[in-house]
């Protein structure tokens, strides 16, 4: 219960409601990974049933007050998530340009961008949200991060 309390305090410093419906959204799909690998450890023998259920107790909890985060937040702001789709790029529900992660996803992306005569806007865009990261790597930011996973599809 530890790492809810820690999340839901994390959770109310995100003043966005769509970064703090995103980061929600990719916590909740972090968990069901996390889940699925108690319940094979449970089946393997490798935690008690103790563990087990302590453990499952905080992920649901954690799962059910997410959901109901998620469906307040899709309820209050449903104009801005609206707004925010009709703005996305083709594919994407979130983002206004697709990220590239090295020189091979930008050449597959890149022809798409400049059909669509949009490529200065793009790398403008890709230019304003990477920020300098550990010793010589670069990074997107955490929001760009988010919407990325959560419109994987695209990619």
């Amino acid at each position: 219960m530890k790492y809810l309390q820690e999340y839901k305090e994390f959770f109310s410093s995100i003043d966005d409601p769509l970064e703090r419906l995103d980061d929600l959204e990719v916590q909740l799909e972090g968990l069901e990974i996390v889940s699925d690998q108690i319940n094979g450890n449970h089946e393997l023998g490798v935690i008690s049933e103790d563990e087990f259920q302590s453990k499952t107790k905080e992920i649901n909890s954690f799962i059910e007050w997410g959901k109901a985060q998620i469906s307040n937040l899709e309820t209050e702001y449903a104009d801005l998530i609206g707004t925010r789709k009709k703005k996305a790029w083709p594919g994407h529900e979130r983002l206004p340009f697709p990220v590239v992660w090295n020189r091979k996803s930008y050449n597959r992306i890149e022809p798409e961008i400049k059909k669509a005569g949009r490529k200065s806007q793009w790398i403008d865009w890709l230019l304003q949200n990477l920020t300098e990261g550990d010793d010589e790597y670069w990074q997107y930011e955490d929001r760009d991060l988010n919407a990325a996973q959560l419109d994987i599809a695209y990619y």
